[in-house]
């Protein structure tokens, strides 16, 4: 195989990062393009890197996030190729490790086995990765009639990266909302009543859903590079505020949609 597998590395130990940092470095097939220990920072380098592994530590308790929130993001997401996953954990329970491999994990590798090293996983990648990845690109094709479920998911998808352009991130509270309320503008034409939507579906006043969508649009233009927002945003903004309203920015990223 020509081809360099390059992984991704999400684990809070540095020992552990350091060790396999070691035993890659003089491997020709293989080439680590990023190491974080936080899940959220895993999820934009996956989008942003496209790396072929992910190593993912389920726990990161050294770390941000978990490698459940991560999994979760991985089952949902929208992506032609989607990484192999190999979860490494020292969690031996069975429903979790069930769980794990109905998102979408590949291999699990339990820390306190004897037998368990940083080089060991390598060792196991080194035999499965060139018929895995044939395997894992052939499953990726598309099929042209999307279900609906496949169109949310392949919007997702998209808004994740546009977001991430604009600096609007995940961890705010508003960010869900708006992507919801982007995609509900868009597949169900839903305009007036977006907010009073979002907050049926997720139980919450439409006041506080409101709030939470303009607070994740305030924070993005207060703490984003300026050049950055009139790169990726050239929609409508309040001439009042400065920045967008909630309905400006959603539906400017419902119609964004149709040119992506």
């Amino acid at each position: 195989m020509n081809k360099r597998i390059s992984i991704l590395i999400i684990e809070d130990d540095e020992d552990a990062c350091d060790s396999y940092v070691d035993y890659v470095k003089p491997l020709k097939q293989f080439n680590i393009v990023a190491i974080t220990n936080d899940s959220s920072k895993g999820i934009e380098l996956t989008m942003s890197r496209k790396p072929d592994v992910v190593i993912l530590d389920l726990e990161l308790q050294k770390g941000s996030g978990s490698g459940l929130s991560y999994m979760s993001w991985y089952r949902d997401c929208y992506m032609e190729n989607k990484p192999i996953i190999i979860i490494t954990t020292y969690n031996s329970s069975q429903y979790i490790h069930t769980s794990v491999r109905n998102m979408g994990a590949d291999f699990i590798f339990t820390k306190f086995a004897d037998n368990y090293s940083e080089a060991f996983v390598i060792e196991q990648l080194k035999i499965i990765t060139d018929n895995l990845i044939e395997q894992k690109s052939s499953d990726k094709i598309l099929n042209v009639s999307m279900t609906k479920e496949q169109d949310i998911a392949r919007y997702k998808h998209l808004l994740f990266d546009e977001f991430n352009k604009l600096g609007l991130r995940p961890k705010l509270a508003g960010y869900t909302y708006l992507a919801d309320a982007v995609i509900f503008y868009k597949m169900y034409s839903v305009k007036n009543n977006i907010t009073r939507e979002l907050a049926d579906k997720y139980h919450k006043s439409s006041s506080s859903i409101e709030r939470a969508m303009q607070r994740a649009i305030e924070t993005t233009w207060n703490h984003s590079c300026v050049d950055d927002l009139l790169e990726h945003y050239q929609g409508r903004i309040s001439h009042e505020s400065g920045i967008p309203t909630n309905l400006e920015f959603i539906s400017y990223y419902a119609h964004k949609l149709d040119l992506l």
